[in-house]
């Protein structure tokens, strides 16, 4: 039995008008308007559900915030980490680089994870979907998917992950060697 069918047979039995209109009164012109059982045009009805949807979402929204807000890397992360940073040997000094903070998983751990993008000029390069860090010239966070990617070989662009468990950075194997560093360079230019 369909969903209209149920809803006419109840309103059969208890004389309660539908709250909507009946398929063929729809496809006229101004039928919305149309008064049906009870005075009460349809698209007001119909209106009046929208608007109770829609504080209901609203409110939900309201009370619980952090459910839907993207995480991001504070100040006081992203100056533990700047602390903890040795460049990698041939890149150039951090305030050189645009460095960009995400939340990340990495073998199963919380990690932020960092790129650090040379500056052709003095103006920072802003990627779309990053913030600014407050109180941290040339850092910003940004949701995963937007971190800048990795196009360039050299140390034009530095990675580095920070464990959050441990808070402290992970050593990380340098690609064509044996040796580990905090950040790497993305391969040779």
């Amino acid at each position: 039995m369909s969903s209209l069918a149920m809803v006419r047979r109840l309103n059969d039995r208890t004389g309660v008008p539908l709250p909507f209109p009946e398929p063929h009164e729809v496809s006229r012109p101004g039928s919305w308007r149309k008064l049906v059982g009870g005075g009460q045009p349809c698209y007001s009805t119909f209106m009046s559900r929208i608007l109770v949807a829609l504080v209901a979402v609203t409110s939900a929204l309201a009370v619980a915030p952090s459910a839907f807000a993207q995480k991001t890397v504070s100040e006081a992360m992203v100056r533990a980490i700047e602390n903890q940073m040795v460049m990698p040997r041939r890149a150039k000094e951090l305030e050189l680089y645009d460095r960009y903070y995400a939340y990340d998983h990495v073998s199963g751990r919380e990690v932020i994870a960092g790129v650090y993008v040379l500056r052709k000029s003095s103006e920072a390069r802003v990627v779309d979907g990053a913030a600014p860090v407050p109180n941290v010239k040339n850092a910003f966070t940004t949701p995963q998917e937007y971190m800048p990617p990795i196009v360039d070989g050299g140390c034009s662009v530095v990675r580095l992950y920070f464990d959050l468990t441990t808070e402290s950075l992970i050593w990380i194997r340098n690609e064509g060697s044996d040796a580990f560093e905090l950040g790497v360079c993305n391969g040779h230019a």
